[in-house]
């Protein structure tokens, strides 16, 4: 369970989506457009951007995230999200489970791989 009251306001099933736009923008502050370009290395496709620019609103309006507006580029004027205090935190109680995640599944594995190689799994 997520440990932030934070994402049980934002009323949605957590995914990792969240965990990797709080990484990223953690990361290096990003405007939207970049963001969504920098979550294709995590295989997030941005055949919907609109998804991503829904899940920026939602960390905003919950705290976790706020914007500026960058007006230094010729163009318009683009929102550029950093992470805040509360976003840090959540973050950090993100990756707790899924390291926590991470083990139970590593567990089911080695029994599964076990089992299926004949060995009896006590």
């Amino acid at each position: 369970m997520i440990k932030s009251s934070k994402f049980e306001n934002i009323g949605m099933k957590m995914n990792p989506t969240f965990t990797v736009a709080l990484l990223l923008i953690d990361q290096k502050p990003s405007h939207g457009y970049e963001l969504v370009e920098r979550m294709e290395e995590f295989g997030i496709s941005a055949k919907d951007q609109t998804f991503i620019y829904r899940i920026l609103r939602m960390l905003e309006m919950n705290g976790l995230v706020e914007s500026k507006w960058d007006t230094s580029d010729p163009g318009p004027a683009k929102h550029v999200y950093s992470i805040t205090e509360d976003g840090k935190k959540t973050l950090k109680n993100l990756i707790e489970e899924l390291k926590n995640s991470m083990e139970m599944y590593q567990k089911v594995i080695n029994i599964y791989e076990k089992i299926d190689n004949g060995g009896d799994v006590k």
